[in-house]
């Protein structure tokens, strides 16, 4: 996406965020769910590509007057190798997994002996199939957890502009989107702003709240209070040369990446690939 920056006033920022994606080999059964599905390695990219541009439409979404979002995938890794993931994987017992112990285990290695494997990014997601858990406040794990990010951290080089999500039949969407919006400094509906947790908005805390006719299409938009936050970082951003840099310039993508950008969701997938990679193989789309 090209990232071309009008210094006008009142002029349009573009702002692109590119991210690299870490498949450990704890979740590789869902990367050869992706493949299972297609004749060649180059359909099995268009579908994690797609992913990409499901988010990016979910950002897209942001209205805003003087700037928009943009997000892409530079680069794709899967760690085949049981020893590759075990700068995360050690931290792991019984397949479970520490949200807080991940995140410090993707800043030291990304910030460390993984900087010159990932390269330059933006921000770096890894995607794992051990079950993420945290802490809450009375001490009691909490196994509906499924994702981690720094809040405010985008762009960092200091490896915190990363994020976990827990990885079972493919990685959700709304997932990516909400982790993605923590590390562009959002926080929860409800904490500490003026919106509410149970109007289900994509940084709503994921606690499960009832649906209502007027919060029905919710969990695919993001709050007023969630662009408050985006626009107040995007606003410091400009002021931050080396941040500016980083959202303003796009970072070229890998060969393998494709193009998606012009595919509208089910477009690519069909419904019954759809409940497939969800639910598994046996799934259907119902008539």
């Amino acid at each position: 996406i090209s990232a071309d920056i009008m210094s006008s006033p009142g002029a349009l920022l573009f702002f692109s965020t590119a991210m690299a994606m870490v498949t450990s080999s704890a979740v590789i059964g869902s990367v050869w769910t992706l493949r299972s599905l297609s004749d060649d390695d180059d359909a099995a990219d268009q579908r994690i590509g797609k992913k990409e541009c499901e988010v990016d439409m979910l950002y897209k979404g942001i209205l805003h007057v003087f700037y928009t979002i943009h997000i892409r995938l530079c680069k794709v890794f899967v760690l085949q190798k049981p020893t590759a993931a075990s700068f995360i994987d050690k931290y792991a017992s019984d397949g479970k997994l520490d949200n807080r112990q991940a995140l410090d285990a993707l800043k030291t290695f990304f910030a460390g002996a993984g900087h010159p494997i990932v390269g330059i990014y933006d921000h770096v997601m890894l995607f794992t199939g051990l079950d993420l858990y945290k802490y809450n406040s009375a001490g009691t794990k909490i196994y509906t957890f499924v994702g981690g990010a720094f809040v405010g951290t985008m762009c960092r080089t200091d490896g915190t502009s990363c994020t976990v999500i827990e990885d079972h039949r493919g990685p959700d969407i709304i997932t990516i989107a909400h982790e993605l919006g923590h590390s562009l400094s959002a926080k929860h509906d409800g904490d500490g702003n003026d919106c509410s947790n149970s109007d289900r908005y994509i940084m709503s805390s994921g606690d499960f709240m009832k649906q209502t006719p007027e919060t029905k299409y919710n969990p695919w938009l993001f709050s007023a209070c969630s662009v408050n936050y985006f626009t107040t970082f995007v606003a410091e951003t400009v002021n931050n040369s080396r941040r500016y840099n980083c959202l303003a310039y796009a970072i070229e993508a890998s060969d393998v990446i494709p193009d998606v950008s012009n595919n509208l969701l089910g477009q690519f997938i069909k419904p019954n690939q759809q409940c497939q990679l969800n639910y598994g193989k046996d799934s259907y789309y119902c008539k």
